[in-house]
């Protein structure tokens, strides 16, 4: 084994994943997909459900609300780390700031939502804060009930080499996806019924990124925690997404992206 690694270690790199069992070298290939083969039922949003999107304030857990919002009249529970004005502040922000504001535009969308029959209710909390989620689910079961779906969008990247990198700066990265992943699922273990769980993993757990090993690695939790979940017949979908090249964390890194030969997706798209 030992010459067979210093073999991979001297020689150009031709796969991304390699693996050796009982002795054998396996290496990841990976297959275009024709989506026309592929049959499923399409899901439908339950009128009136309670869905719980964080990261909800964010480009991408607004479009998602945006969806549900399309699809049915639903109870939406958006969860953000930072403040957010009160609705009834929202006219007064208005008011007060230019169109172009990224506050204004957020309250444009949420005023749609709601405008399309939805109910939005913003709950300032950090989704890998143990107390914070357990107050945050103990309100959603008194005030609105069960929760029929997990939309967990929340995420950050701070880009560095693993090796300039703090155990703090590690932790900021990786709790989002971890501890705010297994928060979320041991919570909404107090139902009757088990919520969809939809998980907002990253290309980047597939084909890594420079400088984003903690963002990869965090990314790869969410996909080993679907299949976990899946083993223990639960309804759980991760989805391994690449850039959206108008909202997200990833709109400023087209360019770069292109260069890598990564085609960004158009919110449309998406």
């Amino acid at each position: 084994l030992i010459s067979q690694l210093t073999l991979e270690l001297t020689t150009p790199i031709k796969q991304s994943e390699i693996s050796y069992k009982n002795g054998q070298r396996h290496q990841r290939v990976r297959k275009t997909l024709a989506l026309d083969n592929i049959t499923t039922n399409k899901w439908q949003p339950v009128e009136n459900g309670v869905y719980l999107i964080t990261g909800g304030i964010g480009g991408i857990g607004l479009e998602v609300a945006g969806w549900l919002a399309q699809q049915a009249s639903v109870n939406l529970i958006l969860t953000a780390r930072r403040s957010f004005p009160e609705p009834e502040k929202w006219s007064q922000w208005l008011e007060t700031h230019p169109e172009n504001d990224s506050i204004s535009i957020k309250i444009h969308q949420l005023q749609q939502i709601i405008d399309a029959g939805s109910k939005v209710n913003i709950e300032q909390v950090d989704v890998a804060d143990m107390s914070g989620m357990s107050r945050l689910f103990t309100k959603i079961y008194g005030e609105w009930g069960q929760v029929k779906g997990i939309f967990h969008a929340a995420g950050i990247t701070q880009d560095g080499l693993l090796r300039s990198k703090s155990s703090r700066t590690l932790d900021r990265v990786l709790q989002p996806k971890v501890m705010g992943t297994w928060l979320l699922h041991s919570l909404s273990q107090q139902q009757e019924q088990p919520p969809l769980m939809v998980l907002f993993s990253s290309v980047a757990a597939i084909e890594g990124n420079i400088g984003q090993g903690d963002y990869a690695a965090a990314n790869c939790y969410l996909d080993s925690f679907a299949q976990f979940r899946h083993g223990n017949g639960l309804p759980t979908l991760s989805i391994n997404w690449g850039l959206w090249s108008e909202i997200g964390m990833g709109k400023n890194l087209v360019e770069s992206a292109q260069k890598r030969g990564l085609a960004a997706m158009s919110t449309k798209d998406a």
